[in-house]
Formats: structure tokens, sequence, C-alpha cells
């Protein structure tokens, strides 16, 4: 009974920092300024306690430029390639329980697809000695592309390129063409 007791109450209110968070990101808008997309990061604390500014979340992506906001609480630096880590920078106040912290940056190139959204992300923490803590994986939520938002990039308008786009490009095809089918095999 004994060893009951420790197993279950020792362990009891100790949830893993990860899964006291939340992490979503979305595309706001494509092409908000010559070769700069408009994204966003909103990171939430589900958890009983406050965030304090002891973390580091790392995460891939297609190599992107992130230009940072002045005096903004979290900053975003790119570690090599398509490795990025974000930290809270002087500006940040502990994140209470139930609160979310949004951070809006632009980013140098185009998103147009799920292919160059960040992933594979995780958090490491420090305790009160500044010791770090165990990694653990912390999942991104993506949020919904939509048209007007993705596809922006073209001067010349171009349509995007979605299923109806393509249905009505192929629609011609569909049609019956008169034409006598051997005549193209023909070597004169």
């Amino acid at each position: 009974m004994m060893l009951g007791i420790c197993l279950f109450g020792c362990g009891a209110g100790k949830q893993p920092l990860s899964s006291q968070l939340s992490l979503t990101w979305k595309l706001e808008k494509d092409s908000v300024e010559a070769r700069y997309f408009k994204n966003t990061f909103c990171l939430t604390n589900n958890g009983n306690k406050s965030l304090a500014d002891n973390w580091v979340i790392y995460f891939n992506q297609t190599p992107i430029y992130y230009q940072q906001p002045i005096n903004a609480p979290l900053e975003i630096e790119c570690i090599g390639s398509t490795y990025y880590k974000m930290y809270p920078t002087e500006h940040y106040q502990a994140l209470a329980p139930g609160e979310t912290i949004t951070f809006t940056i632009l980013s140098e190139g185009n998103v147009i697809n799920v292919s160059s959204v960040p992933e594979g992300a995780y958090i490491v923490a420090t305790d009160e000695n500044g010791k770090m803590l165990q990694p653990q994986n912390i999942p991104i939520e993506i949020g919904l592309f939509t048209p007007n938002a993705q596809w922006v990039r073209s001067k010349n308008s171009f349509p995007y390129a979605g299923g109806n786009y393509f249905y009505k490009q192929n629609d011609d095809f569909s049609k019956p063409v008169d034409c006598d089918m051997l005549s193209l095999f023909s070597c004169s």
C-alpha cells in the first residue's frame, strides 16, 4: 500500500510542460510587402502556473528569414538552414494560466502550401537552478490555408491554382475534336 501511495502521490500535479502548452501557427497573408508574408505564432498556457522565461522552443521550417518586430516579447533565430529556435526576450512577461501570447512577424519568401509550415517542435526548459530539463515534443497546430491569404503573390493577378481553376482549364479537353487520329502518326 505504501508503494501505491508513493507511485500515485509523488507525481501528482506534475504535468510535463509540453502538455500545459499549445502552439499554433497560421499564415495571415502572402505578399504583405514585396517578398514578405505575414504569419503568426500563438502560445497558450493551459497549465495552472504562469509560464516564466525559462524555455526555448525549437522547430524546423523551410529556410525563411524572420523580420523581428521591435520590442517583441519573443524572438525567432535561425540556428542552421531549416532549424530555428523561439525564445522569450527581455520584453516577455510571464504567461498566466489561460492566457495566449500572439507573435505576428513578417517573413521573407512565400508560403503557398503546407510544405513550408513549421513542424517538429519541441520545448526545452530549465529548472530554478538553471539546469536544462528533458526536451519534450510540442505539437504545432497549423491554421487552415485560404486562397485569399495564400495566393496573392503575382503582379499579373494570376488566379489561385486550386481545383476549380484546373477544372475550368481542363474543360476544353473534354470536348470532342474533329480530326483523323491516324493522320497524327503519318510520316508524310
